[in-house]
């Protein structure tokens, strides 16, 4: 679970409220991604709490998340698979009526 704590608003871009953001998540499995708010886009440069280790990160301008507790850490991307291209060489199943 996750929810911002407290926001700025930057400026709009296609059609969306750009906010720096600060967010707190349970952990950081559940940080969201850039769009994750409708009406909202988050700004390079929020950060998140990971309540369940109490290290913050930032969110750079490639939609990642960086620990800024332990720089050892390896950046948290949340971001979904792209879903697959469906297989234009499997032959339809058609029923036969």
């Amino acid at each position: 679970m996750n929810w911002i704590r407290n926001k700025r608003f930057i400026s709009f871009a296609e059609g969306r409220a750009v906010i720096l953001a600060e967010i707190q998540a349970d952990s950081t499995e559940d940080f969201p991604v850039v769009n994750a708010y409708d009406g909202y886009t988050i700004a390079k440069g929020s950060i998140a709490l990971d309540i369940s280790s109490g290290d913050f990160y930032c969110l750079g301008s490639d939609g990642v998340w960086y620990d800024q507790t332990d720089a050892n850490k390896p950046p948290v991307d949340n971001t979904p698979e792209p879903e697959p291209e469906p297989d234009d060489d499997e032959p339809e199943v058609t029923e036969n009526a």
